[in-house]
């Protein structure tokens, strides 16, 4: 699949109902799955930025049905805001900006679903939580997404990627990773197999009680990492979350585990620092605080009450999914996850399998800490 050019971009952005006509185009690198660009289109004062989008086909072959459900999603969101009064909704939810042939995308001589949002000036945002002020707005951010689409059911979404947190069948396809064996890695991952087979009864969990219909299933974002949530560049606050591919029919608890063994750490994802050497993975206590305060907050009344009894297993289980995803790739050599140097993923799933251990050895102090303040 070849990648479109800034050629490209400028004659796609002519289907849009932009305002003026589209000027320049740069590549912006803000994601590693869709080829985007911000857009600058002239006759305006100042000039008026957007960006436009092209779905990776590869990872999102149905880009129609990703494009309905942000449609539905973006102007469900957009009346709720409207309905309390909100001012300058634009820079507290995405909004799609309409073709000229009266719909929200187009699509390339070659098939690939094009899209664009107004871009939001004044915002930034982050690869990695720095303070427990950020990690705070950004759970609030995704737990008033919640809040937001929590009414947002019939009919449901479309699932984009089927069973995508369905913890048991990610440990299943471990398993046949394990059976298969192609790169005979199973020594090197002892350690990590055995700590697997330590966590997964209680990373079942919650597919369980999803199965039983005790936890409700509801439109979910399915990527909640602190890159996922625009910041207002002066003040730092959350204005909203972003990415919506993902948003789909799923559990609350995939979305605060997500976001909690992403947020609540401040270990490296692979365990190594700047200089190389091995960080123990650990659970920071006033971040996971700071995650579940914000959550709680933002998402108000939406949740069960179930829902909040299961917030730290949620981590735990997510943890361990992540984990033996990681695993599993090393084990098959590599296929997935990009990796710079061998045994990267490897250590991923030990860092992620460490954090989920943390979260079961702590339960008791940290259920305390996620419903304190």
């Amino acid at each position: 699949m070849s990648k479109p050019t800034s050629a490209d971009a400028l004659q796609m952005a002519e289907n849009f109902s932009a305002d003026g006509t589209p000027q320049n185009a740069e590549i912006w690198s803000g994601g590693h799955i869709n080829t985007s660009f911000r857009i600058t289109f002239s006759e305006n004062t100042p000039p008026r930025r957007y960006l436009l989008q092209r779905i990776n086909a590869h990872v999102f072959p149905q880009g129609n049905l990703i494009m309905e459900n942000i449609r539905r999603v973006t102007l469900h969101v957009f009346g709720m805001l409207q309905s309390t009064g909100v001012q300058n909704m634009e820079r507290h939810f995405l909004s799609l900006v309409p073709t000229k042939q009266g719909g929200f995308c187009v699509q390339d001589a070659d098939g690939h679903f094009w899209r664009m949002y107004p871009w939001v000036e004044g915002t930034q945002t982050k690869l990695q939580v720095e303070t427990t002020g950020q990690a705070n707005s950004a759970a609030f951010a995704f737990g008033d997404f919640l809040r937001l689409t929590a009414d947002l059911t019939h009919p449901p979404l479309h699932t984009i990627l089927p069973d995508f947190h369905h913890t048991p069948k990610r440990l299943q396809a471990l398993q046949e990773a394990v059976q298969s064996n192609p790169k005979n890695r199973l020594d090197s991952a002892a350690d990590a197999l055995a700590l697997v087979e330590e966590l997964t009864p209680d990373a079942c969990i919650l597919q369980t009680l999803l199965d039983q219909k005790q936890l409700p299933w509801r439109p979910v974002h399915n990527d909640t990492k602190i890159s996922n949530v625009l910041f207002d560049a002066t003040n730092q606050e959350a204005l909203c979350v972003v990415d919506l591919d993902t948003v789909m029919p799923g559990s609350a608890l995939h979305d605060f585990g997500d976001m909690a063994r992403s947020m609540a750490t401040r270990t490296p994802e692979d365990g190594r620092n700047e200089n190389g050497d091995w960080v123990e993975a650990k659970v920071d206590t006033e971040l996971f605080a700071a995650v579940c305060h914000g959550f709680l907050q933002g998402a108000g009344d939406s949740l069960a009450a179930l829902e909040k009894q299961h917030l730290l297993l949620s981590a735990q289980a997510l943890a361990t999914e992540l984990g033996a995803r990681f695993l599993m790739d090393y084990l098959l050599g590599d296929t997935y996850f990009g990796i710079t140097r061998p045994q990267q993923n490897l250590e991923r799933a030990q860092t992620q399998l460490g954090i989920a251990k943390e979260f079961l050895q702590r339960k008791e102090e940290l259920e305390k800490v996620a419903f304190m303040g």
